[in-house]
Protein backbone atom coordinates (compact mmCIF):
# COMPACT_ATOMS: atom_id res chain seq x y z
CA UNK A 1 0.00 0.00 0.00
CA UNK A 2 1.23 3.21 -1.09
CA UNK A 3 0.84 4.73 2.75
CA UNK A 4 2.67 2.05 4.03
CA UNK A 5 6.33 3.67 2.53
CA UNK A 6 7.78 6.70 3.33
CA UNK A 7 10.83 8.28 2.56
CA UNK A 8 12.82 11.87 2.63
CA UNK A 9 12.31 13.82 -0.71
CA UNK A 10 16.08 15.28 -0.63
CA UNK A 11 17.10 11.76 -0.29
CA UNK A 12 15.10 10.68 -2.63
CA UNK A 13 16.56 13.03 -5.39
CA UNK A 14 19.91 12.52 -4.27
CA UNK A 15 19.24 8.75 -4.72
CA UNK A 16 17.80 9.18 -8.15
CA UNK A 17 21.02 11.42 -9.41
CA UNK A 18 23.32 9.35 -7.88
CA UNK A 19 22.03 5.75 -8.73
CA UNK A 20 19.68 6.26 -11.21
CA UNK A 21 16.49 4.69 -9.45
CA UNK A 22 13.81 6.50 -7.75
CA UNK A 23 12.18 5.27 -4.44
CA UNK A 24 8.74 5.11 -6.08
CA UNK A 25 10.50 1.88 -7.71
CA UNK A 26 8.79 0.33 -4.55
CA UNK A 27 5.83 -0.18 -6.38
CA UNK A 28 7.17 -2.28 -8.88
CA UNK A 29 9.38 -3.88 -6.64
CA UNK A 30 9.08 -7.64 -6.16
CA UNK A 31 9.19 -8.09 -2.31
CA UNK A 32 7.63 -11.93 -2.97
CA UNK A 33 10.91 -13.12 -4.22
CA UNK A 34 13.35 -10.69 -2.76
CA UNK A 35 16.00 -11.62 0.22
CA UNK A 36 16.03 -9.44 3.44
CA UNK A 37 18.44 -9.17 5.94
CA UNK A 38 19.42 -7.15 9.12
CA UNK A 39 21.77 -4.89 8.30
CA UNK A 40 24.28 -4.15 11.43
CA UNK A 41 26.56 -1.97 10.30
CA UNK A 42 24.20 0.96 12.06
CA UNK A 43 22.67 1.84 15.14
CA UNK A 44 19.70 2.45 13.36
CA UNK A 45 17.93 -1.06 12.80
CA UNK A 46 17.69 -1.30 9.12
CA UNK A 47 17.55 -3.83 6.62
CA UNK A 48 18.93 -4.76 3.12
CA UNK A 49 16.33 -6.27 0.30
CA UNK A 50 17.81 -7.70 -2.62
CA UNK A 51 15.49 -7.86 -5.32
CA UNK A 52 14.18 -7.47 -9.02
CA UNK A 53 11.56 -4.88 -10.29
CA UNK A 54 10.60 -7.10 -13.12
CA UNK A 55 13.15 -9.23 -14.62
CA UNK A 56 15.14 -6.59 -15.70
CA UNK A 57 18.22 -6.21 -12.89
CA UNK A 58 19.03 -6.84 -9.17
CA UNK A 59 18.37 -4.35 -6.73
CA UNK A 60 19.72 -3.47 -3.00
CA UNK A 61 17.17 -1.89 -0.95
CA UNK A 62 18.16 -0.16 2.17
CA UNK A 63 15.40 0.80 4.45
CA UNK A 64 14.06 0.93 7.98
CA UNK A 65 10.99 0.19 9.60
CA UNK A 66 9.38 2.78 11.29
CA UNK A 67 6.14 2.13 13.05
CA UNK A 68 3.92 0.85 10.11
CA UNK A 69 5.82 2.37 7.52
CA UNK A 70 8.83 0.95 5.47
CA UNK A 71 11.19 4.14 5.12
CA UNK A 72 13.77 3.74 2.19
CA UNK A 73 17.81 5.15 3.02
CA UNK A 74 18.97 3.42 -0.53
CA UNK A 75 18.02 2.35 -3.40
CA UNK A 76 21.00 0.68 -6.14
CA UNK A 77 21.17 -1.81 -8.82
CA UNK A 78 23.17 -4.83 -7.29
CA UNK A 79 26.85 -5.41 -8.31
CA UNK A 80 28.48 -8.35 -9.70
CA UNK A 81 29.61 -10.39 -6.67
CA UNK A 82 25.85 -9.83 -5.33
CA UNK A 83 24.35 -10.55 -7.92
CA UNK A 84 26.00 -13.91 -7.67
CA UNK A 85 25.48 -14.20 -3.77
CA UNK A 86 21.48 -13.87 -4.51
CA UNK A 87 21.82 -16.23 -7.58
CA UNK A 88 23.54 -19.00 -5.11
CA UNK A 89 20.44 -18.67 -2.41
Amino acid sequence: MEEDYDWDDNKRRANREKHGIDFTAVYDFDWATASVEQDLRHSELRFVAYGYIGVMRLHVVVYSERGIRTRFISWRNADPPELRLYEKE
